[in-house]
């Protein structure tokens, strides 16, 4: 496998985390790898739709989850509703908004976070620059079938 060489920067507390497990670039490496299988697993494990999948990004794309601290799922299920009130997005997709979101609470942290991943990827990352909108949906939202 090959490795490279990059900066990245960190904040102290994070830091601190880091080095409490180990060497930078092994715990680095070796934790991202564990939290991206992580988010796959969870991602899989929701079971969504293609149309669910479209939903979500097109609710929350461009919106901010930098604040790791609160309760994930609830701020999720809480900005999905302010685009159901806002666009009537539950309408234009065809989903019943307020079930959707009760939905979306139940998610454990993972699930929740692995959903926000997913439309960060698909929003800022490089990985599907090129690739159709439904082949890119079901990648970053592991959609399979």
């Amino acid at each position: 496998m090959t490795r490279n060489a990059t900066t990245i920067h960190f904040t102290d507390e994070l830091v601190k985390e880091v080095d409490e497990r180990g060497p930078r670039n092994l715990v680095v490496d070796r934790d991202l790898s564990r939290l991206y299988m992580l988010y796959k697993r969870a991602l899989a494990n929701l079971k969504l739709t293609l149309n669910d999948a479209r939903f979500i990004y097109e609710a929350i794309r461009g919106m901010s989850f930098e604040v790791p601290r609160v309760h994930t799922s609830a701020l999720l299920a809480a900005s999905i509703k302010g685009a159901i009130l806002e666009r009537g997005l539950d309408k234009a997709f065809g989903i019943d908004g307020n079930a959707f979101v009760e939905r979306v609470r139940r998610w454990d942290e993972i699930a929740s976070l692995a959903v926000i991943d997913a439309v960060e990827r698909l929003s800022y990352g490089k990985a599907f620059e090129g690739v159709d909108e439904e082949e890119a949906l079901r990648e970053a939202f592991q959609i399979r079938g």
